[in-house]
Formats: C-alpha cells, sequence, structure tokens
C-alpha cells in the first residue's frame, strides 16, 4: 500500500465535503444522516476513514461491526480518526483488530495465503495506520454502547436503520464487504445489489479459531 500517514488525522479530511469522484458527498451526506438517524444525540461517526486515500486503493474494502464501546452512553466521537490514527496506541488493540488490519492488508495486496502475511506484531505503527487509513469501517448501532451487544440486539438495530445503513454502504461504494455482525438480513440485503461481494466473517476479536484461520477463510474468498 503506497500512502501517506499522518500521526493524527488531518481537520480537513474529516471535515470537508470531497468530490463525489472519489465518493464524497459520502463524507458529509452521511455524517448529517446520522446525525439526523440519532435525533442529533449522542453518536459515533464511522465510514471511510481517509477519503483521499480510500479513492486510490483497489479493491475498497469495507468492515461493517456490531457497536463500538464507549464508558459512557453520553459520548460523542468520531471512530474514523480512533481507527485510522490511534488504534495502535490502545493496548487491546491487537487482540481487536489484529485480524482485521492483516485480512485488509492481504486483500489491498492480492496476497491470499495468510502463511505470507506478518504475524500483527510485526507490522509497524506506519504500517497499521497506512493500512487502516485505506478502508472503510461502520456500525450497525451508531450510538455508544456500553457493553457488548446480544446478536438479538444488533439485529433490532440493523432492522430499524436498514434502510440508512444500505444508503451509507452504497455511498461508501466498496467492493468487498466483510459483515462481521452476525445479521443475514444484513448479508442478505449487501448481496441482493449485486454490486458488491460480500463475506461473512465473525468479530475480528474472536477468539473461537486462531487468528491465522479467522484471516484465512476472509482470504481465501
Amino acid at each position: 500500500v503506497a500512502v501517506s500517514v499522518s500521526s493524527e488525522p488531518p481537520d480537513d479530511i474529516l471535515s470537508k465535503c470531497f468530490d463525489k469522484v472519489i465518493s464524497v458527498s459520502y463524507d458529509c451526506e452521511a455524517e448529517q444522516a446520522v446525525r439526523d438517524l440519532t435525533e442529533n444525540k449522542n453518536y459515533i461517526s464511522d465510514g471511510i476513514i481517509n477519503p483521499e486515500e480510500y479513492a486510490t486503493v483497489k479493491p475498497k474494502i469495507l468492515w461493517i461491526l456490531k457497536s463500538v464501546r464507549s464508558n459512557s452512553e453520553s459520548e460523542t466521537w468520531d471512530f474514523r480518526g480512533y481507527m485510522g490514527w490511534n488504534l495502535y496506541k490502545t493496548k487491546s488493540w491487537k487482540n481487536e483488530f489484529g485480524a482485521l488490519v492483516r485480512s485488509s492488508y492481504g486483500l489491498i495486496n492480492n496476497i491470499h495465503d495468510i502463511g505470507k502475511i506478518r504475524h500483527i506484531s510485526d507490522f509497524s505503527k506506519d504500517e497499521v495506520n497506512e493500512i487502516m487509513q485505506s478502508i472503510a469501517v461502520i456500525n450497525i448501532k451508531k450510538n455508544p454502547a456500553t457493553r457488548n451487544l446480544g446478536l438479538e440486539e444488533v439485529r433490532k438495530e440493523y432492522l430499524e436503520k436498514s434502510d440508512f445503513i444500505q444508503e451509507q454502504i452504497s455511498l461508501i461504494d466498496p467492493d468487498i464487504i466483510i459483515n462481521c455482525t452476525g445479521v443475514q438480513e444484513c448479508y442478505e440485503d449487501c448481496r441482493r445489489s449485486g454490486k458488491f461481494k460480500v463475506v461473512n466473517a465473525d468479530n475480528p476479536a474472536q477468539f473461537r479459531i486462531s487468528k491465522n484461520e479467522y484471516c484465512g477463510k476472509i482470504l481465501s474468498e
């Protein structure tokens, strides 16, 4: 991946509207839609992490996760800034998102053999930033969650917001969607358009199978 890396998100990247050629009225339209959807209450901004870098990468990858854990339901913050510039500052990031980073690296670089991808501990901070700034990540639950949600709770969130979430996905316009929600309706709705390759996967933080096996399944799809 050949992208420039910043130590923190430039204000213009996270706030300005980009030309639609690089997928973009997304940055403004979708964020306003999230505000409207949550009635301007607390929400977690998600989506394309760095639109300028996302526009240059093939394939374009979107990860769909369940929710974001926060200390309080009253918090409002930007998940994109955390994922793109500050991920490695969290002690547990390798367990929570290491498989996401390695799988994304393999897909972007057309490497389908997990044995040819380094262990997450061997990726530098700059390399992690490069990869994360090249993808998109959204959550089904747009408000902060103070605990892990069960499948039925996530499914209820999706069914209530499915039109909005599918519009958000359409604006992101990925080539590959990795659905980590466990919600079958989300998987089927993404496939129905025929525009995207859709892969069902468990949460990247799962521990039922090894991280290598997890990544290998995604890369072999």
